[in-house]
Order: C-alpha cells, then sequence, then structure tokens
C-alpha cells in the first residue's frame, strides 16, 4: 500500500504538543489528570495548562512526557518546535521579507571540535575517512606515495 505525505495547510497552526496529549494520549492512558500530574512529579495546574495549550513543553517536560509515554522527548520538541517557529513566522513576517537571502546554495556547516591544521588537511584530502565517518587519526599529517613518505623509507 503506497504511502502519501501529510501536508498541513501553511495558514493552519501546527498541533499543540498538549492537544496531542489531551485528545490523544491521555484517553488511551486512560488515567485520572490528577494521576498523569503526579506520575510527571509537576502540579495539576501545570499539566492543565499545557492540555489548554497555554503553556508550551519545555525540554524538561518533554523528557517527563517521553519516560511517561514511552516515545521519547523528541517527538514532544518536535511538535512544539514546530508551534514555535510557526507564531514567530507570523509574528516576524514583515521583518522577515526585509532580510535578503545572500546565497541560496551554502554549504552545511559542520560543527567540530578538531583543530583548524586538522580540518585543513582533510579539506586537502590528506585524512581519509572510514565508512563509520570517523576520521583516520593514523593519516593525520601522511599522504601515502608523498615525498615526506618516500624520503623515510
Amino acid at each position: 500500500m503506497p504511502e502519501y505525505q501529510a501536508h498541513r495547510d501553511p495558514r493552519r497552526p501546527p498541533m499543540h504538543p498538549g492537544a496531542l496529549l489531551r485528545l490523544e494520549v491521555l484517553p488511551a492512558l486512560g488515567k485520572q489528570r490528577q494521576e498523569i500530574a503526579e506520575h510527571l512529579g509537576i502540579s495539576r495546574q501545570t499539566l492543565h495548562a499545557i492540555l489548554e495549550e497555554k503553556q508550551p513543553v519545555t525540554p524538561a517536560m518533554a523528557l517527563r512526557l517521553g519516560k511517561l509515554c514511552g516515545t521519547g522527548p523528541e517527538l514532544w520538541v518536535n511538535l512544539q518546535s514546530a508551534v514555535d517557529l510557526w507564531r514567530e513566522k507570523r509574528l516576524l513576517a514583515k521583518d522577515l521579507w526585509r532580510i535578503p537571502t545572500l546565497h541560496h546554495h551554502m554549504p552545511a556547516v559542520r560543527l567540530t571540535h578538531m583543530p583548524a591544521s586538522v580540518l585543513m588537511r582533510e579539506k586537502r584530502g590528506e585524512i581519509r575517512h572510514s565508512r563509520k565517518g570517523a576520521s583516520n587519526a593514523a593519516m593525520v599529517g601522511r599522504k601515502t606515495g608523498s615525498k615526506t613518505a618516500r624520503k623515510k623509507k
């Protein structure tokens, strides 16, 4: 059976994590809200604020919900992030429209803690990578077949 990508109308806000909790998760768990709040280690008022979509799901709350539901925190953080981005995009629409896009095809930024000298050697092809993506530290500074390697022989 083929799968179809669901597309949400961009004018409609994404689902708040509290709505998912209220409409799907809590009924499936069959527990009272007070009991759920106790399991999460939060007050009933905090849980109600999230369920009524008045309070965001923080990373700490996402960890709690992920543990309680067995989904992991990523689901809850991603839902909240989508809501936050949608809301901010609407608030900043006029300002964002004025900002030019300077480069459409910018290369991906690589976050690493490697020294600049190692990064430059990697860029020149002096460092090989294994299939797992880890750099081969033994190859740093060595070129097979280079003048330095031949002099040592």
